[in-house]
C-alpha cells in the first residue's frame, strides 16, 4: 500500500500524527490487556491447581479409609518409623500413591508429624525422599492448626512446587497424626501459564497488526483527500482558476467532501471576481485577452466582432448613470444569450464589447452579428417606468492564427468606425 504524506517543511506529517494518535493508545491498551490477562490467567491456573490438588488429597484419604480399616498411626523404634493404617503397615507400600500419580501426574506424600514416610517424589537417582521434612510454616499452618492449606511456593529437594496439605485426623476427631501432601511442579504450571500468555500475546499482536493496517489504509485515504484539496488550493493561490478538483474528493459524502465542494464554490467565486466584469458578468478585458490567445493558439477558424452601443452617452446624461448601467446589463445579457456556445463575449471597455466567434469566418460571423443586432433592437430597457430602445454598431474581421491578435482587433475596430461613420445601427464586415 502506497502511503500518502503531506510535506510540511520538516515538521511531522499529518499521516504520522494520525497514526501515532490512533495506534499508540491501541498499543498501550494491548499491553495493559496482556498484563492484566496474564495475571488473570495465572490466578485462574493457580485456583485450578488448588482445586485439583485438594480433590486428589481428599480422594487419597477416602481411598485409604476404604481399603484399610482403622486410624493412621506410627510405630517408632530406634531403627525406623513405620506408618500403619489400623493393623496394616503402609511403610514401603507405594502401590496406591504410585497409581494415583500415574493417573494425575501429581506428587503425593504422607507425613507423620513433619516426617515424610511415604512419597512419590524422587531425586535424580530415583531415590524417594523418605524422611525429609515439612517446613515450619507448613507445620504451623496445617499440622498444628489442623486445617488444610494451599501453598504456591514450596521447596522440596531444591525444586519449587504448588502444594496442598491436609491434616490426618484420628477417629477421635481431635488428634492430628500427620498430613497428606499433594504437589505439582511449579515449572509445569508456569509453562502452561506462559504458553497461554504467549498465545494471548500473539492474538493481541495479530489484532494490532490488522487494526494498524485498517487504520493505515483509512488514514492514507484521508491524507490523500486532504492532499488533493491542498493541491487544489495551491493552484487557486497561483491563479489557476480552471483546475478541476479530483473526483476522489467530490465523490465523498462526509465532511471532507463538503470541504471540497466548498472549495469549488470558492474557486467559482474567485474566478468570477477576477475574470468577470462586476456590472455585466461578462469576461473582463484582462481575462478576455487570455481567452483570445487560447482561441488563436487552437488554430481553428474564428472571427472577431467589436460592438458599440449607439449614442450611449445620452442614457447617462439624460437619465443618469443608473440608467446607463441598466442598458449595459441588458445588452450584455442579450449578447451572452445569443452567443451561447458559439463563442464568448468580452466587455472591452465602457459601452464597447468584443465578440469572438469560434469555428467561424467573417461572413458567417457577420450574419450572426446581424441576428444579434436585431435581438437588441427588439429588446426594451425598462428604467423608472420608461422603455428605452437600444441599437448597436458592429465591425467584423476575419481571425488569423498567424497574425498578432491585436492586429485583428484593430481590423474589427476599423470596421466598427466605418459603421459609425455610415450611420450606426448596422454590421460592417
Amino acid at each position: 500500500m502506497k502511503l500518502t504524506k503531506i510535506n510540511r517543511g520538516g515538521k511531522q506529517s499529518l499521516y504520522g500524527t494520525f497514526l501515532t494518535m490512533t495506534l499508540l493508545p491501541l498499543l498501550l491498551f494491548g499491553l495493559i490487556t496482556t498484563v492484566y490477562s496474564s495475571l488473570s490467567l495465572r490466578n485462574s491456573m493457580i485456583e485450578q491447581a488448588h482445586g485439583d490438588l485438594q480433590n486428589v488429597a481428599d480422594a487419597i484419604q477416602v481411598m485409604y479409609d476404604a481399603v484399610y480399616a482403622g486410624d493412621f498411626n506410627v510405630l517408632v523404634s530406634e531403627e525406623e518409623t513405620l506408618l500403619y493404617k489400623g493393623e496394616t503397615q503402609l511403610s514401603g507400600d507405594y502401590g496406591l500413591i504410585d497409581a494415583m500419580k500415574e493417573k494425575t501426574g501429581l506428587e503425593i506424600s504422607l507425613f507423620f508429624y513433619d516426617n515424610r514416610l511415604l512419597t512419590t517424589i524422587t531425586n535424580a537417582q530415583g531415590e524417594r525422599y523418605i524422611g525429609s521434612g515439612a517446613s515450619e510454616t507448613i507445620m504451623k499452618t496445617v499440622y498444628l492448626a489442623k486445617e488444610p492449606h494451599f501453598f504456591d511456593n514450596v521447596s522440596i529437594g531444591g525444586t519449587r512446587y504448588f502444594a496442598y496439605y491436609t491434616p490426618l485426623i484420628a477417629s477421635d476427631g481431635t488428634t492430628c497424626v500427620g498430613m497428606i501432601g499433594v504437589a505439582r511442579k511449579a515449572e509445569i504450571l508456569r509453562s502452561v501459564i506462559n504458553r497461554g500468555v504467549y498465545q494471548y500475546l500473539l492474538i493481541v499482536i495479530a489484532a494490532l497488526l490488522v487494526t494498524a493496517a485498517f487504520i493505515a489504509g483509512f488514514t492514507n485515504k484521508i491524507v490523500l483527500v486532504l492532499k488533493k484539496i491542498m493541491d487544489f488550493m495551491k493552484e487557486l493561490a497561483d491563479g489557476f482558476f480552471y483546475k478541476t478538483l479530483d473526483p476522489i474528493v467530490m465523490k465523498r459524502t462526509d465532511e471532507l467532501g463538503d470541504l471540497g465542494k466548498a472549495m469549488v464554490k470558492v474557486q467559482v467565486a474567485l474566478r468570477r471576481q477576477i475574470e468577470r466584469d462586476p456590472l455585466t458578468g461578462l469576461f473582463n478585458r484582462r481575462s478576455g485577452e487570455k481567452r483570445l490567445d487560447e482561441l488563436q493558439a487552437s488554430r481553428q477558424p474564428f472571427a472577431l466582432a467589436i460592438g458599440d452601443i449607439d449614442f450611449f452617452k445620452k442614457f447617462n446624461d439624460n437619465f443618469g448613470h443608473d440608467c446607463g448601467d441598466e442598458v449595459l446589463r441588458t445588452v450584455a445579457r442579450v449578447l451572452s444569450d445569443s452567443m451561447g456556445k458559439q463563442g464568448f463575449v468580452i466587455r472591452w471597455g465602457g459601452e464597447e464589447f468584443l465578440l469572438a466567434f469560434a469555428e467561424s469566418t467573417a461572413m458567417t460571423a457577420g450574419v450572426k452579428a446581424g441576428e444579434i443586432l436585431q435581438k437588441i433592437r427588439d429588446t426594451k430597457v425598462e428604467y423608472n417606468g420608461i422603455s428605452h430602445s437600444v441599437t448597436m454598431t458592429f465591425g467584423v474581421a476575419e481571425g488569423d492564427s498567424d497574425r498578432p491578435i491585436s492586429e485583428q482587433i484593430n481590423a474589427a475596430d476599423a470596421k466598427l468606425y466605418e459603421g459609425k461613420e455610415g450611420g450606426r445601427n448596422r454590421v460592417v464586415v
